[in-house]
Formats: structure tokens, C-alpha cells, sequence
């Protein structure tokens, strides 16, 4: 019986302006989009499963050849305020689950960054639980991060779904027991979603 419905955010939820945000930091500081992507990826995934660290931004501004760190973390998060989106049909559904009862986890990995999207109280309303890779030291595909999220919301593998946009991060959940659902659209994930909970 499904009792714990898990959501993961970015491709789910919610988007978070990368390639915007790539485009802009090249054009701004006249850099080679190819290795603004490269560097940025690296230090995004680097702080994925800790706290942003002191320092920081002077680190990836120097990586990037960047002298003024101020203006990059400005503009960073500049493009989270103003491009972050929300799938409303997605949240509708969310909201829906919520009033019958079922209980809903987020579980996301992503970075301290996130607190500057103008979404983040509005999502954190959503669910009973929070699991974020930045503050609990493990990311998915990692086990240890599954396992965190059974354990926090008290739910058995065979009662939870997981719904996520990457094969890779549904592998584990399936080998111990867990429903899964491959994000393709908001269609597709109610009518799974109905068929799983028998309405």
C-alpha cells in the first residue's frame, strides 16, 4: 500500500537557470562557454554534498579566471531569482496527494544555492519532509541517501515511490523494493501515479 510519495526537483518540480546562467557568465566576462560549463559543473557538483564552503565564490571565480567574485556571485544568483521555473501541473498534483492524505518527501540533490530561489518556501510548504544532498552529506545515485529518506520518513521500501527524470538515480530504489516512476511529463506521472495507488 502506498503511503510516502518522494519527489525529486530539478526536471520534476522545478528548474534552476544552468544553461542561462553559462551563457551569461561567458558573455559577461568574456570566457568560452565550454569551459564556463566544465567549471561550474564541477564546483556545483563539489558543494552538492556539503555546505557552501567559506571561500567559495573566490574559488570558482579564480578557476574561472574571474577577478571580480562579488559581480559573479551577483549575477549568479541574479538568474536564480529571476529564472527559476515551477511545473504548476506538477505542484497541482502534489497539492492533490497532500489532501488525501499521503505523505510527500522532497529529494533533491542540489546546493546551498537553492535558498535564493524565490520558489524555496513555497516547494518546502509542499512536503512533510526535506532530504537535500547539501545537507545530508550523500547525493543520489548514492544508497546512503535512499536509505536517509526511508529512515526519516519511516516508510518501507514497498509502501514509498520515488519519482525522479534520471534512470540512473531510480536503479537503487528498485533493487530494494521501491516503486519508481521515470518523470516523462505531468500526464504521464498522474496517470502512473493512479494506477499505482488503485484510484
Amino acid at each position: 500500500m502506498i503511503k510516502e510519495v518522494m519527489f525529486d526537483y530539478g526536471g520534476v518540480i522545478g528548474t534552476l537557470p544552468r544553461q542561462n546562467l553559462v551563457e551569461s557568465i561567458a558573455k559577461n566576462f568574456g570566457l568560452e562557454k565550454k569551459k564556463c560549463q566544465q567549471v561550474i559543473a564541477m564546483y556545483v557538483r563539489g558543494v552538492q554534498t556539503r555546505q557552501l564552503p567559506d571561500g567559495f565564490w573566490e574559488d570558482i571565480s579564480s578557476a574561472l579566471g574571474i577577478t571580480r567574485h562579488n559581480v559573479l556571485k551577483d549575477l549568479w544568483i541574479s538568474h536564480i531569482e529571476k529564472d527559476s521555473e515551477i511545473n504548476e501541473d506538477v505542484v497541482s498534483l502534489i497539492k492533490d496527494l497532500r489532501q488525501r492524505s499521503y505523505h510527500l518527501c522532497l529529494l533533491s540533490n542540489t546546493t546551498g544555492l537553492y535558498k535564493y530561489s524565490p520558489h524555496e518556501k513555497r516547494i518546502d510548504q509542499l512536503f512533510h519532509h526535506k532530504v537535500r544532498s547539501c545537507n545530508v552529506g550523500f547525493r543520489k545515485p548514492e544508497r546512503e541517501i535512499y536509505l536517509l529518506a526511508l529512515h526519516i520518513t519511516c516508510t518501507k521500501p514497498e509502501d514509498c515511490v520515488l519519482v525522479d527524470d534520471e534512470t540512473r538515480n531510480l536503479l537503487y530504489p528498485q533493487s530494494i523494493g521501491m516503486n519508481t516512476i521515470l518523470f516523462e511529463s505531468s500526464e504521464q506521472l498522474k496517470g502512473v501515479l493512479e494506477d499505482l495507488m488503485g484510484r
